[in-house]
């Protein structure tokens, strides 16, 4: 064989692994030229998949970086209380299926609070960068405060910097109205509806759990909760109302997590396959109050009635001049808001995560009240260690509708977590007391 044929079968042999190697992980290409929206349209999709596409999907190697409510989707067989996440649900009960998603790591992380979380992800791309093909994260319910920016900005970054790396975003969690403040699911919504209006104009691929968590699949109908005052936001149904989830955020057993997690199958088929579903925005939130409608309760309702009450009294001022003079102050009283009575103030932190250092660990309380410039006085029950709270550190952030506080608990205490109980009472004597966990973590530079 001559030199240049030679070279000629070398050449064709090099181009047939290059293609190849570029083929195996479909899912690493270049940008998307439209986006990708798994949301409750999708889920039935599952019944639908080839072998092929199970196939291709397998061979993709994901990361997410979960807490409790992505463990229950998909990390490894069991969650702790003994029963199946719904990846693995699905695997019995469509075995001739070979749903092999040994590739998938459904990561548990836990909850240090939304800013770590971020850090996270970008230090899982930076250490196990040639371990994965697709990288994300998902917030937890109890991240309503967290900046929809923030988080954008981050997996948008990380997308930048590592172009043949797939990164997913995701929604936020929802959860059950009679769980949750309403205040808390406008927040939630907030957050989740900037991500999809941000997945849809940058041709992003976008698991929306918050859409799927929000339709009831007998009837493919939104689940919502109907507030006088907030309008309809989306509502994340207990199984006792016919709905998925049993404490009011987590899915529950069977159906619940394997809606869930049919939905990662359609997904990871599409990234799979060069096809993209037809995106369909959900619908779920023209339903849902715009932040607008929020400064419209009743705050200029409250001052009304004690000024209206008094002039009617005194139509006549001539005919009593000599008793005490025309009350034109007390009218003065009503111009200063003081929260009406009625209003419960609530302990808003759910889970809390606190930094040790030199043996000092410090971390953060999240209160809210309904009533107008409340007083809130923090008190606790057990908190870890010789951890109190410091008065000095409360910080306050008023609407017209809402107060919100923030104060710091410190003191030397051990490393772990320990359940706590924590007391929010206002100026007029209400009070309400919440149990949470505090996990206390070494601090690190």
């Amino acid at each position: 064989m001559s030199f240049s044929k030679l070279r000629f079968v070398f050449n064709c042999f090099a181009l047939t692994v290059i293609f190849s190697v570029f083929s195996i992980s479909p899912a690493i290409a270049a940008t998307r030229q439209t986006p990708l929206i798994i949301n409750h349209n999708q889920v039935s999709e599952f019944d639908s998949l080839t072998p092929d596409q199970i196939s291709s999907a397998s061979a993709l190697r994901l990361l997410v970086r979960v807490a409790s409510v992505g463990g229950r989707i998909g990390h490894s067989l069991l969650v702790p209380d003994g029963t199946y996440t719904g990846l693995e649900q699905l695997k019995i009960d469509f075995p001739l299926m070979n749903l092999n998603r040994d590739n998938w790591f459904f990561e548990p992380r836990g909850n240090p609070g939304w800013q770590l979380k971020l850090t996270d992800i970008n230090n899982q791309v930076a250490g196990r960068y040639n371990s994965f093909d697709i990288f994300s994260m998902k917030f937890c319910y109890i991240d309503y405060m967290a900046s929809a920016s923030s988080y954008l900005d981050t997996i948008s970054n990380l997308e930048q910097a590592n172009p043949d790396k797939t990164f997913i975003y995701w929604t936020m969690p929802i959860k059950s109205i009679p769980y949750s403040s309403i205040v808390e699911q406008i927040q939630r919504d907030a957050f989740n509806q900037q991500v999809r209006d941000y997945a849809l104009q940058n041709n992003k691929i976008l698991y929306d759990i918050a859409d799927i968590e929000a339709y009831d699949y007998t009837n493919m109908l939104p689940t919502t909760y109907t507030s006088t005052e907030y309008g309809t936001l989306p509502n994340y149904l207990l199984l006792s109302q016919g709905g998925y989830t049993s404490d009011g955020g987590h899915p529950a057993p069977g159906e619940p997590r394997k809606i869930l997690a049919k939905a990662v199958w359609v997904m990871m088929s599409y990234l799979a396959s060069s096809t993209t579903p037809a995106p369909t925005p959900t619908p779920t939130p023209t339903a849902i109050p715009t932040p607008t409608e929020i400064p419209t309760p009743t705050p200029t309702q409250t001052p009304s009635p004690t000024p209206t009450s008094i002039p009617t009294t005194a139509p006549t001022p001539t005919s009593v001049p000599s008793q005490t003079p025309t009350p034109t102050p007390t009218p003065d009283p009503t111009i200063t808001p003081t929260p009406m009575p009625g209003f419960v103030p609530l302990v808003s932190t759910d889970n809390l995560s606190a930094l040790s250092r030199n043996g000092i660990a410090k971390g953060t309380v999240y209160f809210e009240d309904r009533d107008y410039q409340a007083v809130l006085t923090p008190s606790s029950f057990n908190l870890p260690g010789q951890m109190q709270f410091l008065p000095s550190t409360c910080v306050y952030n008023y609407t017209t509708t809402l107060t919100r506080m923030k104060c710091q608990i410190y003191g030397p205490a051990e490393l772990g977590t320990y359940q706590s109980s924590i007391t929010a009472t206002d100026q007029t004597g209400l009070t309400s007391t919440k149990d949470i966990n505090i996990t206390i973590s070494l601090w690190s530079p």
